[in-house]
């Protein structure tokens, strides 16, 4: 009798612990109909095009910097830098050349460059949470959300942060 208590007992316990994790975690994700929560995460994508962009301001000068130095300085892939590199020359940002003294440069002033607009053409998104995604509001639940506003105006800080600072800040250490 005293065995099956502790057996009782024990599974009891078991089951309280999977009933609590259920109420608090898994019940309330699928009511809100969250998936996965990914929040404002800044991806090694963009964090490597401000390195990048950081590297050709520091380096300014007028001949292109080879893709392999700036690979080799930054301890990033070639692979990875040439995708990045290539996104960064189609949003106006690089002037690049091919053959022997080809590379990569600036194509504006370190000044010109806030870290919003390297960020926003690299990652999908800054949004803090996801129903914010692409500069409008997508769910659902906007017309009776209570929190809507506030990571509206937690968007609109973060853009208007971002847009503040540039290339040329970061340098000087005015950040």
């Amino acid at each position: 009798y005293k065995g099956f208590m502790v057996y009782v007992s024990s599974v009891w316990q078991l089951t309280k612990a999977k009933i609590s994790f259920a109420c608090y975690f898994l019940i309330p994700s699928i009511l809100l109909g969250i998936r996965r929560w990914r929040g404002m995460m800044v991806s090694s994508k963009g964090r490597y095009a401000l390195r990048v962009m950081l590297y050709l301001a520091q380096n300014d000068r007028e001949e292109l910097v080879p893709l392999k130095e700036i690979a080799e300085s930054q301890n990033i892939s070639m692979k990875y830098l040439e995708m990045i590199v290539s996104l960064l020359h189609k949003g106006g940002m690089l002037i690049s050349g091919r053959g022997k003294k080809g590379g990569y440069r600036l194509a504006r002033k370190s000044s010109e460059y806030t870290i919003g607009s390297i960020l926003k053409l690299t990652e999908k998104t800054l949004a803090p949470v996801n129903c914010l995604e692409g500069g409008k509001v997508t769910c659902e639940k906007a017309g009776y959300c209570i929190t809507l506003p506030m990571w509206q105006k937690l968007d609109g800080i973060i853009d208007d942060y971002l847009e503040t600072v540039t290339l040329e800040d970061l340098l000087e250490g005015r950040v």
